[in-house]
């Protein structure tokens, strides 16, 4: 008898045992589909970059471009956006932008915006799984264009920049998803369809679309009257509809009708570069385009295709790792990472804000040479805390060039906020009032001219631009404290601000020639001039330590003597290096002995060092002195403004 061990098994006993091992072994199967989902991880992966880079890392930025962007309720702000082809782009972005106000919002609504452009590239090309990183090449061409402009923002004459050419990718995706979806026989009408009411709406991008139907009919469609007639319907369409366009919108300047929204970037000028991210972004579309497939056979090839990844997964990584290269270096070099730039945009921020203890604390962490919009913001930081006299001279100086395409000229960058805050209102609105006419109305103009008009007296022409303000959507509250003033003047000489800011506005306001160079202009006023408000005379001394101009000092520095306790430390360095070369007793001087030492050690310094250039002496003399009026006097020079 044999045993049960030895007994041969039944069909039905062999097919459960072998249903129990599948159980236990991985789905091989399971693991391929896994592939599926890599595009979503790739996406998810980028806004997660993307969001955090934006929000934490270009904060300052964002908010300034809040700043220097406007958008208004109604039909009057609507018009102009009306005048040409793809300024509708504009308006919208203008709508998006004035949410950088809160940077996390703003930039979440941005990373949201390129998220469904990824879905919307997708659904329109279809193309596998194993490409999904191409699917990431025109949202990071946005980000590039977005976080490449560094100052240029000041010279943007749209309202939404940041927002408009992804806006006009997303417009340009969904058209082709709809092309994707229609009855092949009617794409054609689609086509002309799309460009007669595409243009106006997007201009350039409408153009870039068609463009890329009639790639995806040539590679796709089997007919060749539908391959052909096409890309022809498309090509007569692109060519013909700009040029009538031409003649509805009056304001279209003919050169660029078949660019119609992009910037104006003066090609091919150093400005060139801002055009590279624009051009990756042009042809972002084309590997999907090429990989594109009908849903048909994107079925048919799932398997396939994933089996082929897994044999020759060597070679499909190191696709990937190129891919993913060519995003990460398209990224980075377009990441505009100046650091004066950002310490100007931060300092504006906490000037605006009053935070002038916090600009201070900054200014002491400087580690390379400032520019001088950065000095002139420590300096009026130092000024409104009554600390310039003693503390001017102990902070890194300089004027570096900005890094920027072209030279920059002061009154764009904070030039305005200097002259607000030195009572020289009718330049402050001066160039307001320039700048809106060239670059249209922003938040910040409408601002100082609100500004400027209260406290000059004019409070119909302050009301007039609060009123405005007050249709904005974050700046309304700002608007409304500053009408306080306007419905009781009195109120006013309590504010904090205007009693630092009034004692300076003495001599009549003269719209007289600054030629750009507002540093100069300011510091050659104010050494010309004197009175015996306490506030000026402060102003009126330290402009004529930083011009180093002796015959002006000593009649100022005498008065000062006379009207006021304590001298400071810088004044008495001031003082008594003057006495030594021009030969006088300093003792006569009101100099603390502190000073006195400390100017016999400079002295015993230099004698210790003879025959040494001046190169040679000023890393020592730095270390040693750096934080005296004496160092900048001798080592500080041959600084440009602008």
């Amino acid at each position: 008898m044999k045993s049960e061990k030895n007994k041969p098994k039944t069909y039905s006993e062999l097919q459960k045992e072998l249903q129990k091992k599948k159980e236990k072994r991985p789905s091989k199967k399971y693991s391929l589909a896994l592939l599926r989902y890599l595009p979503l991880v790739w996406a998810v992966l980028f806004a997660s970059i993307a969001y955090v880079g934006l929000a934490v890392d270009q904060r300052e930025f964002l908010l300034r471009t809040q700043e220097l962007s406007l958008f208004l309720p109604g039909r009057a702000f609507l018009h102009p956006f009306l005048a040409e082809p793809g300024l509708l782009l504009d308006y919208a972005g203008a709508w998006f932008t004035q949410f950088f106000y809160y940077p996390w919002l703003g930039a979440g609504m941005l990373v949201t915006l390129w998220l469904l452009l990824i879905a919307a590239l997708q659904c329109a090309f279809r193309i596998h799984a194993k490409w999904g990183l191409c699917l990431l090449l025109a949202p990071v061409a946005l980000m590039a264009i977005d976080t490449s402009v560094g100052y240029w923002i000041f010279h943007m004459k749209f309202q939404g920049y940041l927002f408009n050419a992804t806006l006009g990718m997303l417009l340009a995706a969904l058209s082709l998803c709809i092309y994707r979806y229609f009855p092949v026989r009617w794409r054609a009408c689609w086509i002309a369809v799309w460009m007669i009411v595409g243009y106006p709406l997007a201009g350039f991008y409408a153009l870039l679309s068609t463009g890329y139907m009639s790639l995806m009919a040539i590679k796709e469609e089997r007919l060749w009257i539908q391959r052909i007639g096409q890309p022809i319907v498309a090509l007569l369409f692109m060519a013909l509809v700009p040029v009538f366009y031409y003649y509805i919108y009056t304001q279209t300047n003919y050169v660029f009708i078949y660019f119609a929204g992009l910037p104006t970037f003066m090609f091919p000028t150093r400005e060139f570069s801002l055009w590279l991210p624009y051009g990756v972004m042009c042809f972002s579309m084309l590997p999907l385009a090429l990989l594109s497939q009908s849903r048909a056979s994107l079925k048919k090839e799932d398997d396939v295709s994933n089996k082929k990844v897994i044999r020759n997964l060597p070679i499909y990584l190191f696709i990937q790792v190129v891919l993913l290269g060519s995003l990460s270096y398209l990224a980075i070099t377009n990441w505009f990472n100046d650091v004066n730039f950002r310490n100007e945009l931060k300092m504006n921020r906490l000037a605006w804000d009053k935070n002038w203890d916090q600009i201070i604390e900054d200014a002491h962490t400087w580690d390379k040479e400032p520019t001088r919009l950065m000095v002139l913001f420590k300096n009026l930081a130092l000024f409104k805390e009554g600390r310039a006299g003693d503390e001017m001279f102990r902070f890194l100086d300089g004027g570096a060039k900005e890094n920027s395409f072209i030279d920059e000229r002061m009154t764009q960058l904070g030039g305005k906020y200097m002259y607000l805050n030195y009572a020289k209102f009718n330049f402050c609105y001066r160039w307001c009032l320039e700048d809106a006419v060239e670059y249209g109305n922003k938040v910040e103009y409408l601002k100082y001219m609100s500004l400027c008009a209260l406290y000059s007296g004019e409070l119909k022409l302050a009301t007039k631009y609060l009123h405005t303000l007050e249709k904005t959507r974050f700046h309304a509250d700002w608007a409304r404290e500053q009408l306080r003033f306007v419905r009781n003047p009195q109120l006013l000489k309590e504010d904090p601000d205007f009693q630092t800011i009034y004692p300076l506005y003495v001599y009549p306001d003269r719209l007289d020639g600054d030629q750009n160079l507002v540093e100069i202009y300011l510091l050659k006023f104010f050494n010309s001039t004197w009175t015996t408000v306490p506030l000026y005379q402060e102003m009126s001394l330290t402009c004529t330590l930083v011009m180093k101009d002796i015959p002006s000092f000593w009649p100022r520095f005498f008065e000062y003597c006379k009207s006021h306790s304590r001298v400071p430390v810088h004044y008495q360095e001031a003082a008594i290096l003057y006495a030594y070369l021009e030969k006088h007793n300093p003792s006569i001087l009101p100099i603390d002995e502190d000073v006195k030492n400390r100017f016999n050690e400079f002295q015993r310094t230099l004698s210790q060092n003879p025959g040494k250039t001046e190169e040679q002496l000023q890393p020592l003399f730095h270390s040693l002195f750096g934080d005296t009026f004496w160092y900048f006097y001798f080592f500080v020079r041959n600084v440009k403004s602008n």
